[in-house]
Formats: structure tokens, sequence, C-alpha cells
């Protein structure tokens, strides 16, 4: 089903204390941009919730959300960081 801008995601498993980003993809896995409106939120307890606005998009294609958690410096060698690739179709 398509989902309209802004895009607005939530989820479980960020790390608390890393560095966390999120960057959406087109169908051509080109970088879009969504300017310094972007949100993302992580609670104490791993869960996260967030939202980015798009405004160049192509209707009905398959686009791709990476949001990326990376451990803080100081636990960079003790703790994995995590990637989550989600499917969206902009509308």
């Amino acid at each position: 089903m398509p989902v309209t801008s802004p895009v607005q995601f939530q989820g479980t498993g960020a790390l608390v204390d890393g560095q966390n980003t999120i960057q959406l993809f087109d169908h051509t896995l080109s970088p879009l941009s969504f300017g310094s409106d972007a949100q993302l939120h992580v609670n104490a307890d791993g869960s996260y919730t967030g939202w980015l606005s798009c405004a160049h998009i192509a209707r009905e294609q398959q686009d791709l959300l990476l949001i990326q958690s990376l451990p803080a410096q100081a636990n960079y060698n003790v703790e994995p960081g995590q990637l989550l690739l989600v499917s969206v179709i902009l509308g």
C-alpha cells in the first residue's frame, strides 16, 4: 500500500547510546533528499519513532528506508551496530 510524504515509522532495537541515522533511497537506489526536517527519536528501551518528508519522489515505485544504528565510540569494539532496511512504496 503506498505511503505518502511525510513518511512516519516506528520500531524497536535501536542502540540507545549510539549514533542513529535514517536515509531514504528511491527505486534506483539513489539517496532521496529530505532536508533537515527528518527526525529520529530513540527511547531508553531501544524503541524508536521518526518521520521524514520527501519532495521529489517517483509515485508508486518501491523505495528503501535505511535505519542505521552504530554504537558509541567507547563501545565500538564491544557492541555490534545494526542496519534495518525496509521496503516502502511512496504514493
